[in-house]
């Protein structure tokens, strides 16, 4: 879910579903999901490496991410809470497609150099950041350079930043579930700057006590 002004069309399209693929294609990208899962049981790195290759540079990142990379982490991650794959399968998953997606990013710094249109970042207390990793290459590619912030971001550090620095885009996850009344609202009623916060993630609750600063969309 993503609560967007129309100003940020490119962080929607980075995380929309891709368009529906034909029965082949599903078949193919289920089988690259089982492949993922398969490997990581298996631990091996290598293999993890090459699909994660293959998914990325066979088709757009925003259709491998909803059609192979994210639901292979949403299974592997149910193996692991039903006791059928370890940690340590779950974390090698994570941290190979960090370094795939990062590389990604690196291969277009030549475009976004110099630039922070949009800074990216976790709520205070989430941890889950790989979802910013993956819109951070996204937007590489459309051009669009990202202030990464990662994980745990408090309220007064993300303020203080867009308080001094020029990101006109702030893109704020969260998987964990957040209160109505979150602070970051509070804090983000003295800013007196133009700012456009864009919401990701399952965390945010459907009706929020949002900042009623007019220089906040």
């Amino acid at each position: 879910r993503v609560a967007t002004s129309i100003d940020a069309p490119a962080l929607v399209s980075a995380l929309g579903p891709g368009p529906a693929g034909s029965s082949l294609g599903r078949q193919a990208s289920m089988s690259t999901v089982e492949a993922i899962v398969s490997s990581a049981a298996a631990l091996d790195a290598e293999g993890l490496s090459r699909l994660y290759q293959r998914a990325t540079r066979e088709s757009d990142l925003v259709s491998a991410w909803s059609g192979v990379l994210a639901p292979a982490l949403r299974r592997i991650g149910e193996r692991w809470r039903d006791g059928t794959m370890g940690v340590d399968a779950e974390h090698l998953a994570s941290e190979l497609l960090v370094t795939e997606l990062r590389s990604l990013t690196r291969s277009n710094r030549a475009r976004v150099a110099g630039r922070r249109d949009v800074v990216l970042a976790c709520a205070d207390e989430e941890q889950h950041y790989l979802p910013l990793v993956a819109i951070e290459a996204e937007l590489s590619l459309q051009g669009i350079g990202c202030l990464f912030l990662g994980p745990r971001v408090p309220p007064e550090a993300l303020l203080d930043l867009v308080g001094r620095a020029t990101p006109p885009t702030v893109f704020l996850w969260a998987s964990i579930r957040r209160p109505a009344k979150d602070p970051l609202w509070q804090a983000l009623k003295s800013l007196d700057r133009p700012l456009t916060l864009v919401l990701g993630g399952p965390g945010w609750p459907e009706r929020m006590d949002a900042p009623t600063s007019s220089a906040v969309t």
